[in-house]
């Protein structure tokens, strides 16, 4: 017995496919989007269910350092798009240099984030407010930290010869990978430091 497909399921011949690299990298980071939605949840209903002030007296945050620190981190998202966009123009020198750029920025931000954790009054055992901010942050900068090593293998790649661009859907992966972590990470500084 044979189903008919309709004809609007069928592939078209010679229409432009997605890389299955791509394609499951949007699938996977969607998943991680809900990770961090239930972490950002979490904040906003110990900040509901708080009883005293949230959050509480002693859990000042340094917004100014981190917000500049946020700006590198969004310089990044622009260096990361050169990159890619080198590698597509066939300039492997010019990926490389774009790519290690945007390693330098995200190690300059983790190391923001390193000086405010080393400064601040308050433990991941303190309180709630305590607890849901070293997790976040600390998550976050795991995943940045992933983003930085993926950005250092790549540019270590591209120093052989048959590098090029057809190696073009792994740096756009690492690329849309460091977008997702910049857009998390704003959300992320908006709700402890500019919201809570």
């Amino acid at each position: 017995m044979s189903v008919a497909v309709p004809s609007s399921t069928r592939p078209v011949p010679g229409a432009p496919r997605v890389p299955l690299l791509l394609l499951g990298t949007a699938i996977w980071l969607a998943s991680e989007s809900l990770f961090f939605g239930a972490l950002l949840g979490a904040l906003f209903t110990l900040r509901a269910r708080a009883t005293g002030p949230f959050p509480p007296a002693g859990a000042e945050l340094d917004t100014v350092q981190t917000g500049l620190a946020t700006l590198v981190l969004i310089a990044s998202s622009g260096t990361v798009h050169l990159a890619v966009a080198r590698l597509r123009a066939g300039d492997r020198a010019g990926f490389r240099r774009f790519e290690l750029v945007t390693a330098a920025l995200g190690a300059v931000f983790l190391a923001a984030q390193a000086v405010e954790w080393s400064r601040l009054d308050f433990g991941v055992s303190d309180h709630a407010f305590g607890s849901a901010f070293y997790l976040t942050t600390g998550f976050h900068g795991l995943h940045l930290l992933g983003g930085i090593v993926a950005l250092a293998l790549l540019a270590g790649r591209s120093t052989r010869p048959a590098f090029g661009p057809a190696h073009l859907p792994g740096a756009e992966m690492v690329s849309l990978y460091w977008h997702f972590v910049d857009v998390v990470w704003l959300a992320v500084f908006a709700s402890f430091y500019l919201v809570a």
